[in-house]
């Protein structure tokens, strides 16, 4: 799969999505905004992976269903910062070894609910990048 860099000192790739799996989802309620899902319990020896799905996503139910066992799922809101939500969320913990995001954008940007990510916009969001990096372990992904 190819990675993008946008930016040298933060390390944060943006990965393409695949065009079939957007094409699977249908709008969503945000009645959920926030609250994390939990697909069943990871066990010890289990990589801890945390995906954020923003809730303007198409068929999200689905999606959660398709995202697998033992992966914590948390809707972002669209309306407001989703790189806030993500490091609120991700304030206080370590050793997670994956993020997955499922949202919107385009070539070296991502939609982050009101933020569009992008090289022009990652300067701003150092520490809030940081802080997420920081709840990762060494070789997360």
């Amino acid at each position: 799969m190819t990675k993008f860099t946008i930016n040298d000192k933060t390390g944060l790739y943006i990965r393409p999505a695949y065009q079939e799996l957007s094409d699977a989802f249908e709008p969503f309620g945000s009645d959920s905004i926030g609250q994390p899902a939990h697909n069943s319990p990871p066990t010890e020896s289990a990589k801890r992976e945390i995906v954020f799905i923003e809730d303007n996503v198409r068929n999200i139910s689905a999606l959660r269903e398709a995202i697998g066992a033992g992966k914590e799922i948390h809707i972002l809101d669209s309306t407001r910062d989703g790189l806030q939500q993500i490091a609120q969320i991700l304030a206080g913990q370590t050793g997670i070894d994956a993020l997955h995001l499922i949202s919107h954008g385009k070539a070296a940007s991502i939609n982050l609910g009101a933020l569009i990510l992008d090289q022009s916009t990652i300067d701003a969001h150092a520490s809030e990048l940081a802080s997420i990096g920081a709840s990762l372990n060494q070789n997360a992904d």
